[in-house]
């Protein structure tokens, strides 16, 4: 108790922000975080009713998240004490992804792939229409992939 009293007296700042309801904002909030068509992935937060002088005070901890999540469908990006919208700034969302760890899905939402595997996939059927063979896959501290085109099996035949 003492710990909610003193983060009241401290007021808001980046971490902390005070919202005041008049409806059934515990059970709607409960209802929005745990409904994935609202927040995408839905996400747990711990809630705490207390009574603080006369009032009912809602203290919910939101700890960062390793997921980009989705409101409504959009993508928000926290700045400071503000929520921007970066829905359809792929540059943007690539960053957020980045800063989350998560680099496959960065090129799923940017659509540069469209699942995990799909692109060795599409890399063995494509050499193989368009260059006659299968790619060649080199590892090392760095991976390279070879692949032929048509002119150089043009000039392999010639030769």
């Amino acid at each position: 108790m003492k710990t909610i009293t003193s983060i009241i007296a401290s007021g808001e700042n980046l971490t902390v922000e005070f919202k005041e309801s008049k409806t059934k904002l515990n059970k709607d909030f409960v209802t929005t975080i745990n409904n994935p068509q609202k927040l995408n992935p839905p996400f747990y937060l711990n809630m705490e009713t207390l009574g603080i002088n006369n009032k009912k005070i809602l203290h919910i901890e939101v700890p960062q998240s390793p997921s980009v999540h989705t409101l409504n469908g959009k993508i928000y990006d926290r700045n400071n004490d503000s929520d921007i919208s970066i829905s359809g700034q792929n540059a943007n969302i690539a960053k957020l992804y980045l800063l989350k760890q998560d680099i496959a899905k960065v090129f799923r939402e940017i659509g540069f792939a469209d699942e995990l595997g799909s692109g060795v996939k599409n890399l063995y059927k494509y050499s193989k229409a368009y260059g006659g063979s299968d790619p060649v896959i080199v590892e090392g501290e760095v991976f390279r992939i070879e692949v032929q085109t048509q002119l150089e099996t043009a000039q392999d035949h010639e030769g």
